[in-house]
């Protein structure tokens, strides 16, 4: 069985998802394309600590690429119902090497998007999805501990990305240190995550 079947008898289904960086980010699979970036709706990402229970960060309609998808499998959504996540402690799961993407949207956006969206989840694509927030304010966590806030004028098949008006975070040992960019140029391969603001 291709992963594109396998892919198409989960759509509308809770899945779960780990990537390659170790994340673990659970929600209802809405499409997918041939690269196997898929596109996940009500999503939320599990943090797991030793120290206290899962959390759950609230993530919203997200895009996660092809080739930084480590697992992907069905939830059972009521034996997940009967669990107690805040009691829950485990080990973080450990990175592996390869980049990935992930892009969530506002509630705002993702209204509007899934509205004027083909009814077959399996046609929605994500660079289809990412074409439509051109323009958004997002937030892009980089590799490492960078993390940009611009506004989206460009993007190509590679998810590289053109923003303008941006500010860099970064984390030193000494705390937050904050830059102001004109415009900057992402590579594809360099950003774990994405957020549309509203």
């Amino acid at each position: 069985m291709s992963i594109a079947t396998g892919l198409e008898t989960l759509v509308d289904q809770t899945i779960s998802v780990i990537t390659n960086d170790g994340r673990n980010i659970v929600g209802v699979l809405k499409g997918f394309d041939q690269a196997t970036n898929i596109i996940l709706d009500e999503s939320h990402e599990r943090v797991y600590s030793t120290k206290e229970g899962v959390q759950q960060l609230v993530l919203g309609l997200y895009i996660i690429r092809g080739d930084n998808i480590s697992v992907v499998g069905e939830l059972d959504e009521e034996l997940d119902a009967h669990l107690d996540l805040s009691s829950l402690r485990a080990h973080p799961l450990k990175p592996m090497t390869c980049p990935y993407l992930l892009i969530a949207l506002s509630v705002d956006v993702e209204a509007e998007i899934m509205a004027n969206t083909n009814p077959n989840p399996s046609q929605l694509l994500p660079s289809e999805l990412i074409d439509r927030c051109i323009g958004s304010k997002i937030w892009v966590i980089m590799k490492g501990d960078k993390e940009l806030v611009g506004t989206l004028r460009g993007f190509d098949v590679y998810i590289n990305m053109v923003l303008e008006d941006v500010t860099e975070y970064e984390i030193t040992a000494e705390g937050r240190r904050i830059t102001k960019l004109d415009q900057i140029l992402l590579n594809g391969n360099c950003h774990s995550g994405s957020w549309w603001f509203p």
